[in-house]
């Protein structure tokens, strides 16, 4: 378990930050619902690390003895026993360097084994030896890793092909950047219900012909709402650039200013008439005025001072000859308006904030005391934006919106936008920016991670690369695909990076851990990697594939067909394009045959297949268990036939690089009476 884990771990634990890394950096888009998702997702990813990387192997130990006790029991043991060892690599100076394959003991004897064993056991016998040929043949027939050794890491190898997939991916590459200037942004709701159906019929007809939309634009606080008219009917003047607002005769609808300024110039004009009429004068009223001219005389008398002066009454007017309320009564008014014109009030849709307090104007009442409104510090102007059924046109006329509220902020007098418009759809006028910031920051974090772990800045920069070009083939398929760009398929592009990471990060890591020339180790990666690879993406192929039943275009459209051609890109990308680039400008190995003392020379660009040595020991008490790497030196003591023994059956590739002759059987004798129980001879006499 423990070279198990010193195999894989290193790509287990990879792919797995990559993953929380793609999840956690996806949450940098400002959408509270798809941040919620993302960080559970990374969350979910690191429990899912450490029950690979500690509750899983424990299991798998207890099973394995559990296994290996049982085993013992039904086969016994001898001390005669031969055990054959399948070794797929090269000898290099006279080191032997033998895979990670799961070895059985051979009984001289007869011994009735388990199916699984009796398998096994078939597995690990020599490869030129007929009978297991033929046997192979009937039980496995086609395998993946044979077809990655025999037939496609040859192919790769040759220089026209190479040229031809490089050319083709570049290509690739041009037609993908294409796709991607045709991805428009937003998301039709026709896509988030089935078809066939009312709802569907009902949004479609909508979304075409009634992109009909309220729109607020919003006041706040900070500002002098008393003495500043004219910066509030400026404001609102300044929304006729905005070609969808729905007018009426040419003009902007009204608003809360102008509704009560009307109101209060009607209430002065009753009050200069029948002051005229002398039914008005400084000390009161007659019995004969109006209701109208009594409240605005009720007013006229208000000094903002929580006092009242009659004599003011013909010295002031409640509005100015050029449309200015009386700032010092100015939150007087606003009371009286809120209260007793409640036609114009609920009209305009203030939204007043703090809410003026009630007070009911009633003739019959001499009391002038009127109550005082909180300053304001939330108001709303009303539009309403039409022919809004394009996410270009909607996202335009929020630019254009939000850029009049800026520069009127910068004024003094701050505001913003606000509506249905806003809540969803202004996620598009940021959006690409924020996606581009996500996927920099996971593909730099990917970058640093391949770095530390590998300690190899050129190869986290080939595996960067690759990503960069499997992001780009995606998004580009989306343009093509009619997929529009929202805060879902941005999550996706994102978290497939980390997906993509599967697909490259093995290839790697075997390409570094490999012996010999670019070509060479390029080959050695994909008949490790190649099978590993296609197994992850059928089973990620498994885990989307009821995706495709539902009954909703949006699941369908969004997830399915765009998860199913990430795992296409990356097997594309990963098996194909990266071994290439490997082998044309790949990093240096990280393994070199050693020169030994009494070993020999060594030769250049000698490939050991199986980058992982370990010359562990044979104990008795491991006879049971998976065999170790074994790496004999080139020392013998004396075995003398009064010694026991164990014989080692062990087949060895030789020959230069490109030799393809059989391998060569030697025996290796290891002396278990020796004190040091390291030394194994070679019984041939080499």
């Amino acid at each position: 378990m423990g070279q198990c884990l010193g195999s894989i771990g290193v790509t287990v634990l990879l792919t797995s930050v990559s993953n929380m890394c793609a999840f956690f950096l996806a949450a940098i888009i400002p959408i509270p619902a798809l941040r919620a998702f993302s960080i559970q997702a990374g969350v979910l990813v690191f429990f899912n690390l450490m029950s690979m990387l500690f509750v899983f192997p424990a299991i798998i130990s207890i099973n394995l003895f559990c296994s290996e006790k049982c085993l013992s029991c039904l086969k016994g043991k001898r001390k005669t026993d031969v055990v054959e060892v399948a070794v797929y690599s090269k000898a290099v100076n006279g080191n032997v360097i033998v895979e990670n394959h799961q070895d059985h003991e051979k009984k001289v004897s007869e011994v009735s084994l388990p199916p699984s064993v009796a398998s096994s056991k078939q597995n690990l016998t020599n490869r030129d030896d007929p009978s297991r040929e033929s046997s192979t043949k009937k039980r496995c027939g086609f395998t993946l890793t044979w077809f990655a050794k025999d037939v496609f890491g040859p192919i790769l190898q040759k220089k026209p092909v190479k040229i031809v997939i490089i050319f083709a991916f570049s290509v690739l590459l041009g037609v993908s950047i294409w796709g991607v200037t045709l991805v428009k942004d937003g998301l039709d709701l026709t896509d988030v219900v089935p078809r066939d159906t009312n709802e569907f019929n009902f949004m479609d007809t909508q979304a075409k012909y009634f992109g009909f939309y309220p729109m607020f634009v919003v006041t706040k606080d900070d500002f002098d709402y008393a003495n500043n008219h004219q910066a509030l009917f400026n404001l609102h003047s300044e929304f006729n650039a905005v070609n969808n607002i729905v007018r009426t005769n040419n003009s902007l609808p009204e608003f809360w200013l102008s509704y009560m300024q009307k109101w209060l110039q009607k209430l002065q004009w009753t009050f200069d008439k029948e002051y005229a009429e002398n039914r008005m004068d400084k000390t009161g009223w007659q019995l004969n005025a109006s209701s109208d001219g009594i409240l605005a005389y009720k007013l006229l008398v208000q000094t903002g001072e929580d006092s009242i002066n009659r004599d003011q009454v013909t010295s002031i007017k409640l509005v100015a000859d050029n449309g200015t309320i009386y700032q010092s009564g100015f939150y007087y008014y606003l009371t009286a308006w809120v209260s007793n014109d409640l036609l114009g009030y609920q009209t305009s849709l203030a939204g007043f904030t703090p809410a003026p307090p009630s007070w009911v104007h009633d003739a019959g009442r001499t009391n002038l005391t009127i109550p005082k409104s909180q300053p304001l510090t939330y108001t709303q102007i009303p539009f309403y934006l039409n022919k809004m059924v394009d996410t270009e046109v909607i996202v335009k006329t929020i630019n254009t919106i939000r850029t009049i509220c800026e520069n009127y902020t910068d004024t003094g007098l701050p505001t913003y936008p606000s509506g249905i418009v806003f809540t969803f759809w202004e996620q598009y006028v940021s959006l690409r920016f924020w996606l581009m910031l996500s996927l920099i920051c996971v593909l730099g974090a990917i970058f640093v991670m391949v770095t530390l772990m590998l300690m190899n800045p050129w190869a986290a920069f080939v595996v960067a690369s690759v990503l960069a070009m499997l992001i780009t083939e995606l998004f580009g398929y989306m343009g093509f695909a009619g997929i529009k760009l929202s805060a879902v398929p941005a999550v996706i592009l994102i978290v497939s990076v980390g997906i993509g990471v599967e697909f490259t990060v093995h290839i790697t890591t075997a390409f570094l851990t490999s012996v010999g020339n670019r070509n060479q180790r390029m080959q050695v990666a994909i008949e490790h990697m190649f099978a590993p690879v296609i197994h992850g993406a059928i089973s990620t192929l498994l885990g989307i594939i009821m995706l495709a039943t539902a009954e909703f275009d949006f699941i369908v459209k969004y997830f399915f067909n765009v998860l199913a051609v990430l795992v296409a890109l990356g097997v594309l990308n990963g098996l194909v394009l990266l071994p290439v680039l490997l082998s044309i400008l790949g990093p240096n190995a990280e393994i070199t045959p050693n020169k030994k003392k009494g070993v020999g020379t060594s030769e250049p660009n000698e490939t050991i297949a199986g980058a992982y040595t370990n010359p562990l020991p044979v104990t008795e008490d491991e006879e049971q268990s998976p065999s170790k790497e074994i790496t004999p030196v080139n020392e013998n003591p004396d075995t003398g036939p009064d010694k026991k023994s164990k014989e080692i059956k062990v087949s060895i590739m030789s020959g230069s690089d490109d030799d393809t002759s059989q391998p060569d059987v030697k025996h290796l004798h290891r002396d278990t009476n020796s004190s040091t129980p390291d030394y194994y001879t070679d019984s041939t006499g080499m």
